[in-house]
Order: structure tokens, then C-alpha cells, then sequence
């Protein structure tokens, strides 16, 4: 873009000053679309105008003096280079800035080596990528009573879980071999692998179930989560009746089965 010499003459810049509040509106956008370094400048020109005096001749010349480490043989075209950045990231085209050759090299920290090390991470690495971490794994879940825990025989004790950021999905197959006798309460699945949140833990949707008697009336176990616990609440429910406890000596035998899976948070 070529720039012409400036209408007023260089004597007349303080006459410029006097602006309508529209207009000192639209300066101060532009000014606040600018990058810093155009702010920079601009603060920069506006000292070394200030020092000028009315009516003397080669220090008020525009095209003579120019403002020391930047750009441009005089101060007129470091104003026009100033301009068209301005104007240009007023319009949306540009973002004020350049973008330097060194800046694509590999060179630690500028953008081609960032953009690399970025492309090569993934989010199963450590800490993840933009914190978004994703883990997986197995676990061993178990079953006990929550008066009398007891130590059980398994034919089958399957856990997987998969983590991403703070929540947690798992899938689980509980089978007994052999119940112990002294087992006793309320039915628990212990050994989930993270614990479940703090404030409200997640449900549980059952799969399959086998060799567990109910309670009179009641027809489907169901689970949920327990708030600050690595562990499931197995209850039991039924047609116009309340949630309610089971009692794991009477409802669960040595052959006794449980498929299930749940999603939850942690803290």
C-alpha cells in the first residue's frame, strides 16, 4: 500500500488534537485492537512528537528524524507502517505481529518445534494432553457383608475400568465358588479402583444375576455407588414396595453370580 505525505502541515499536528467524543471513541478502539508492540510505538511516537516546538523547522520535519529500533527510514513511513497494521487488525485481516522466519524453526520454544512436541503427545501420556487424561486397567472386585466381611472362593472375579479425566467406567463379574459362612449384612462389591466421589456416586445397571433369592415380594437387585468409597451397595427392590437391604447369609449361596457395570466420578 502506498502512502502519500501528510495533508497538514508538520506545524499544524497540535491542530489535530481536538476531537469529537465520536471520534476519540474511535481512536481508543483502535488503539485497543492494537497488538503491544503497536502500542509500543504509538506511546513511542507520541513522546517524540511532544518534544517538537510550533514553528521551528528541521526538528518538526516528519521525514527527517526517526524513532530509535524500529522499522523505517523516517518517522512518516514508521507511522504508515503503524497505520496499516492498525488498520488492518481492525478489519479482522491480520493480528498485529509478524511472524519471523526463526519462529517455523525447530529451535526449543518457537512454533514449528511446539506444534511438533504438541502432535506427538497423546492423551494416554502422563498428565494427558490439555489435562484430559485417559487410563485403563483391571482391578480385582470382591463381594462382603457390611457387618461381617468374610473371605469368599471365586470361580470368577473380573474387573476392567477406563478412566478419562475424572470419570470412570468399570465392568465387573463376580462369581462365588464357595460362600463363607460368617459372612454377614448387607452385600457390598469392594475393590473398585478409584473412589467414587464425594458428593453423589453413580448407578449401577445389572446384567445378570444368578443364585441370589430375594426377599418376599421384591423381584431385581439393583446398585449404586458409595459416596467416598471404593465400593457398590447391592439392595433389592419390587412392584409398590420400599428400596431395601438383603440379608447376604440368606441370599446369597456358594454358586452365587453377579454381572454388572457403572459409570461414576471421582473427586
Amino acid at each position: 500500500m502506498a502512502f502519500t505525505s501528510p495533508t497538514y502541515a508538520v506545524n499544524n499536528v497540535q491542530g489535530l488534537a481536538p476531537l469529537t467524543q465520536d471520534q476519540a471513541t474511535a481512536v481508543q478502539i483502535l488503539f485497543d485492537k492494537t497488538g503491544a508492540d503497536t502500542k509500543t510505538f504509538i506511546i513511542a511516537l507520541l513522546t517524540e512528537l511532544a518534544k517538537t516546538t510550533a514553528g521551528s523547522s528541521a526538528s518538526e520535519n516528519l521525514g527527517s528524524a526517526t524513532i530509535a529500533g524500529l522499522a523505517g527510514n523516517t518517522i512518516y513511513a514508521q507511522i504508515a507502517d503503524m497505520l496499516a497494521v492498525a488498520q488492518a487488525a481492525q478489519a479482522g485481516t491480520i493480528l498485529p505481529g509478524v511472524v519471523e522466519d526463526t519462529m517455523l524453526s525447530n529451535t526449543a520454544g518457537q512454533i514449528k518445534d511446539t506444534v511438533t512436541i504438541h502432535q506427538a503427545d497423546l492423551v494416554t501420556d502422563s498428565g494427558g494432553v490439555h489435562g484430559l487424561e485417559i487410563v485403563s486397567g483391571t482391578f480385582t472386585p470382591y463381594l462382603f457383608g457390611t457387618t461381617t466381611p468374610g473371605t469368599n472362593t471365586y470361580s470368577a472375579q473380573t474387573g476392567v475400568y477406563y478412566k478419562i479425566g475424572k470419570l470412570v467406567h468399570v465392568d465387573i463379574v463376580v462369581t462365588l465358588s464357595a460362600k463363607d459362612a460368617a459372612m454377614a449384612g448387607s452385600p457390598r462389591i469392594g475393590g473398585l479402583p478409584f473412589v467414587c466421589a464425594s458428593d453423589l456416586a453413580g448407578s449401577v445397571v445389572l446384567g445378570t444375576i444368578s443364585y441370589i433369592t430375594l426377599s418376599s415380594g421384591y423381584s431385581q437387585l439393583v446398585g449404586v455407588g458409595i459416596v467416598g468409597q471404593a465400593s457398590i451397595q447391592i439392595n433389592q427392590i419390587g412392584s409398590n414396595l420400599a428400596f431395601a437391604n438383603i440379608n447376604v447369609a440368606a441370599s446369597f449361596a456358594d454358586t452365587s453370580s453377579i454381572r454388572l457395570s457403572m459409570d461414576y466420578r471421582t473427586d
